[in-house]
């Protein structure tokens, strides 16, 4: 994602802060690294923004009007880092090898770490809806062979014998929240902490 401008005052560190402050100087800006995840609150589109030079921690949620570049355009179709990309459909095939070397059974379901924005660059444009649930129906083909090798749905040992994926199968990214907690400041103040995990 190209690297966009907002107003330091309006960014609010902490997941569970949900208003921005009133008065923005406009001279003192963060850039946002990418946007974690989007949900609707009252009929608003709000995005969580991770900071440039921030942790998870610190992540906070803005309304899109607040903006100011296109987030349902930079959200929907993302330009992940390549490192981001390699790193991601490594962990999901590791993921994938090893559920197959198991002989897993076709109602078997795992979770894999992988960033809301590599899925969405990946994955967001293609699959079928389900008929109900969440998440999309991926044929062999919505796997792009430049991210994915020919034969990344199989696994066979050094006799031949082994697993292959029957698709079509099911992919829905989320967000998990680790338990909240809260930290005590130096000035007697509570704050609630979280971190966001981004799961496939």
């Amino acid at each position: 994602m190209a690297t966009h401008l907002r107003p330091r005052a309006r960014k609010q560190p902490g997941f569970f802060n949900d208003e921005l402050d009133a008065a923005a100087d406009d001279n003192d800006l963060f850039i946002v690294e990418r946007l974690v995840a989007r949900r609707k609150k009252k009929a608003r589109a709000e995005y969580l923004v991770l900071w440039q030079g921030y942790s998870k921690e610190e992540c906070s949620w803005l309304v899109e009007d607040a903006m100011t570049f296109d987030a349902d355009q930079c959200y929907t179709h993302p330009e992940p880092p390549l490192r981001a990309l390699l790193d991601n459909v490594s962990t999901f095939l590791a993921y994938i090898s090893a559920s197959l070397k198991c002989g897993v059974n076709s109602s078997f379901k795992f979770i894999v770490p992988f960033r809301t924005d590599v899925y969405m660059f990946l994955f967001g444009r293609k699959g079928k809806e389900p008929s109900h649930g969440l998440g999309r129906w991926y044929e062999n083909e919505d796997f792009n062979t430049e991210d994915f090798p020919s034969n990344w749905s199989k696994c066979h040992d050094k006799l031949g014998d082994g697993c292959t994926i029957d698709f079509p199968i099911r992919l829905h990214s989320k967000l998990k929240w680790s338990p909240r907690t809260f930290i005590k400041q130096d000035d007697g103040t509570v704050m609630p902490k979280a971190r966001s995990f981004e799961e496939v």
